[in-house]
């Protein structure tokens, strides 16, 4: 016998699950681009003062 959806044991549960809204999909890849994104870091003014200076030696 070929199973489809209404064969017992199938996934009927979550069959609706494959279904996301356009407002749902954007929300989701929001979350993941700020989740993934990353800060610079936050530097104190002698340590950034220093590598301004270590950088202007090299060049």
């Amino acid at each position: 016998m070929k199973e489809n959806k209404l064969t017992p044991g199938s996934n009927m549960m979550w069959e609706a699950s494959r279904i996301i809204l356009p407002e749902h999909k954007e929300r989701i890849n929001d979350y993941q681009y700020e989740r993934d994104r990353k800060t610079k870091p936050n530097l104190q003014r002698k340590k950034l003062m220093l590598y301004q200076s270590s950088y202007q030696i090299l060049c």
